[in-house]
């Protein structure tokens, strides 16, 4: 995949695969199943500490059930926590377009990794853990 063939470019993100290769289990579609894979992900588009659950229906009931296209930016990581950077289109791919608000997350992120521990929400993190060099 995409990580396999950037990894080839760069020794630290090969490193990282290694490592997480090694503690995960491969599946017959070779995909990665161990503890701290997340397969069942998701974009958080907005969250109850930051919307009251008014506010989300009313900004996404209307796109539920709809198609969006979400667009990979890069792959962050640390030693504790993993995630795809994305942005998401600002309407629905539907013939009836609907339109999508802005993710409310100042990170907008796929979590797919997380070490033995550590919490899958700790790459809310991971922006800032990058611009400081720590990620």
């Amino acid at each position: 995949g995409v990580l396999q063939s950037g990894s080839e470019e760069n020794a630290s993100l090969s490193a990282f695969l290694s490592t997480i290769a090694n503690n995960g289990e491969h599946s017959d579609g070779g995909l990665y199943t161990g503890e701290g894979f997340i397969t069942n992900t998701h974009v958080t588009m907005a969250h109850f500490k930051e919307m009251d659950q008014k506010a989300i229906h009313q900004s996404f009931d209307a796109i539920v059930g709809q198609s969006v296209s979400v667009n990979i930016k890069s792959f962050i990581w640390s030693e504790k926590v993993a995630a795809l950077a994305v942005e998401v289109d600002t309407e629905t791919e539907a013939e009836a377009k609907y339109t999508v608000p802005a993710p409310q997350n100042a990170f907008p992120h796929i979590t797919v990794w997380h070490a033995k521990g550590a919490n899958a929400f700790l790459s809310n993190q991971l922006l800032d853990m990058l611009e400081s060099g720590r990620a």
